[in-house]
């Protein structure tokens, strides 16, 4: 079979000068990736492009180091498609890693997809496979069986409660919270999440691509595969607000169930919920006016000009030690609340204080705590 010519084009020798310079490459692992069936490199001709000898004394430069991790991201799906098409042995690291990569992917395209109704069930249902069997190559590597006694393997629970889980706090309850409505979804029959729950979904991904490339390094990135959907309609508020109460009672029941029990820290850490303002951007500045919006993180000075889409719900318990401990109302109680409450018609709910749940009432923060301490003056 014929072969390409023995000299290395110039774009190819900056690369592997790049990889040798930021990632610390030897010649044999940079002649592996370059050699190929219909091309064979010499482990001798490398070793002058890469050290400027010979016919490359010509060739001036090196890649930058993010054109280098660009390179090793897409060839990272190289070596994807070599483990999916079983030409080499793989060890069970590297078949785990490609078996969660592929569910992530599958997430994301499923949620991704406009004509699938069940885009967040999907999500759900792939990101779990994906996390377990990250995770589960994640013990491999480190010489720890991920197997239990009976011969099955950890499942997402055991992989996340261990204490030696390499999760961060916000990641490891955004999996738990994404687990726990995958598990409602295989018990129930109601309306679609749809997007109402982008801000778990979207930290969840991004969590994920962190996580692999920061782990197991940019050959498994899947940054590359990753992205934010397009849609034929314009972001307003009132459509974020018609997603959000598009949610099926039950499983906001869990959003705030798990959004009560973790720290405030790790309520508002993007790797637990990614919300962002995203702001129509117009600008006169010629290098940056090909970005389309801006995205400006909850608490920034966007804040002030955009209204908050998901108002923070209490019980009558915590609105009570909020008035006693906050506002020196030492003596308000049950008694009290519901008294006011009756008389006020608080909970009218078309008065805007408080929202029902599955039979019970939750109370908007910002505005009935106000009401009370007026009320009470």
């Amino acid at each position: 079979m014929s072969r390409e010519g023995k000299r290395i084009p110039n774009d190819q020798v900056l690369i592997m000068r790049g990889l040798r310079a930021h990632f610390e490459f030897n010649d044999q692992d940079i002649t592996s990736i370059f050699s190929h069936f219909l091309r064979s490199l010499n482990h001798r001709e490398v070793g002058y492009a890469i050290s400027r000898h010979g016919r490359y004394q010509d060739v001036e430069g090196v890649s930058s180091q993010d054109a280098s991790e660009n390179f090793l991201r897409k060839y990272g799906r190289v070596i994807r498609a070599t483990i999916f098409s079983d030409c080499l042995n793989t060890s069970r690291k590297e078949r785990l890693l490609y078996e969660a990569v592929e569910q992530i992917i599958c997430a994301v395209s499923f949620y991704n997809n406009p004509i699938i109704s069940a885009r967040a069930e999907s999500f759900f249902v792939h990101a779990v496979i994906a996390w377990t069997k990250l995770l589960q190559a994640h013990y491999v590597a480190r010489k720890v069986e991920p197997i239990y006694e009976n011969g099955r393997w950890w499942d997402i629970k055991e992989l996340t409660r261990r204490g030696d889980c390499p999760l961060e706090a916000a990641v490891k309850e955004n999996i738990k919270l994404i687990s726990d409505i995958r598990d409602m979804i295989e018990h129930r029959v109601g309306d679609a999440i749809g997007t109402s729950l982008h801000q778990y979904v979207q930290a969840c991904a991004l969590n994920f691509s962190n996580f692999i490339e920061k782990k197991f390094g940019v050959l498994w990135s899947v940054q590359h595969e990753l992205s934010f959907s397009i849609q034929f309609y314009k972001l307003t508020i009132a459509q974020a607000s018609n997603r959000h109460n598009a949610v099926p009672c039950d499983v906001e029941a869990k959003c705030l169930e798990v959004g009560r029990s973790v720290s405030d820290d790790i309520y508002n850490d993007p790797a637990f919920a990614f919300r962002v303002y995203v702001i129509p951007k117009t600008t006169n500045n010629p290098k940056v006016a090909d970005q389309a919006v801006h995205y400006r993180a909850i608490g920034s000075n966007a804040e002030m000009a955009v209204r908050d889409v998901e108002r923070l719900k209490i019980s009558r318990k915590s609105v009570i030690q909020i008035l006693k401990n906050e506002y020196g109302k030492a003596t308000f109680n049950i008694s009290a609340f519901e008294r006011l409450a009756r008389e006020n018609d608080l909970r009218n709910i078309n008065k805007g204080f408080c929202t029902k749940i599955e039979n019970n009432i939750y109370w908007y923060k910002d505005k009935i705590v106000p009401e009370f301490v007026r009320l009470m003056i």
